[in-house]
């Protein structure tokens, strides 16, 4: 996510709990969809394809189904 223009990234292990503590900050004024798109699915945009959507709740919802607790602010 480092070079992602929008996006800020922290990362925290907490051996005393046992667990991992990850935010992703997204700032929805600021990323391209196509880099929304990319960090979100885990791919690339293919050409011809639909534009992608900038959603929250379709982001918390995407992150939720692979497993991630999720709280938004």
């Amino acid at each position: 996510y480092k070079d992602i223009k929008g996006v800020s990234y922290s990362f925290e292990n907490n051996d005393e709990n046992l667990s991992i503590d990850e935010t992703i900050d997204i700032n929805f004024n600021t990323i391209s969809s196509d880099d929304y798109h990319a960090m979100v699915n885990g791919q690339t945009d293919v050409k011809g394809t639909s534009s992608p959507i900038i959603s929250a709740t379709k982001t918390k919802e995407n992150l939720e189904s692979m497993g991630f607790v999720c709280e938004m602010q």
